[in-house]
């Protein structure tokens, strides 16, 4: 690779990411139906033109987003729940912990997950947004959850009832938080007290 193709291949990877930023912003603020492209251009000063370079249309551009945003929302989960240093239950508590830290950290990410969530396309498994969600979820949030779970099970930590049941509880009660975190940023309840309702639910009973 030459030096001038590297220089320009770190060129289009800023201004994707440029854009991909004031996309986030766009969508947050105003919904998918509401963004426009000629909003994510300014925001990102550039061209409508420079835009549609980069991404065919809004729909294509919302759901590289989203991918993006998963993305950087998983890779702590996955770091954590992946640590086999740590006993099983002590994975899961530090992705409890990590996961409200996310969702406080960073409210503008989370109110684009929410916007997810509202669009009927979601619920939908031939839509492209139902599909991207089931592939994540399938691939990304569910298994290395699962394993940590399992091996509880496996080490007596935790009790041993349907793991994949409790992997998909678990994944609920998460998703649950988030939206909580957004409308009672300080949270109606401690964070504390909500790890030890955790820890409650998966010790195995003496």
């Amino acid at each position: 690779m030459t030096e001038t193709t590297d220089r320009h291949g770190r060129v289009r990877r800023k201004r994707r990411r440029q854009i991909l930023d004031a996309a986030l912003a766009e969508f947050a603020e105003k919904g998918f139906q509401d963004a426009n492209v000629s909003g994510i251009a300014s925001r990102a000063s550039v061209s409508q033109g420079t835009v549609y370079w980069y991404f065919e249309s809004k729909q294509a551009l919302f759901l590289e987003l989203m991918a993006d945003v998963f993305a950087q929302v998983v890779q702590p989960l996955e770091e954590v729940l992946g640590n086999t240093d740590l006993s099983p239950v002590e994975r899961l508590r530090q992705a409890f912990r990590t996961s409200l830290a996310l969702y406080r950290g960073d409210t503008e990410k989370f109110r684009l997950l929410l916007n997810l969530w509202s669009r009927p396309a979601l619920f939908d498994t031939k839509a492209e947004e139902g599909l991207l969600l089931d592939r994540i979820y399938r691939e990304q949030i569910l298994p290395p959850l699962g394993r940590a779970i399992q091996e509880g099970i496996d080490a007596g930590e935790i009790a041993p009832i349907d793991p994949e049941a409790l992997t998909v509880a678990l994944a609920a009660l998460v998703d649950g938080l988030m939206l909580y975190s957004l409308i009672w940023p300080e949270g109606p309840v401690s964070d504390e007290r909500l790890e030890a309702i955790l820890l409650h639910l998966l010790q195995p009973t003496p």
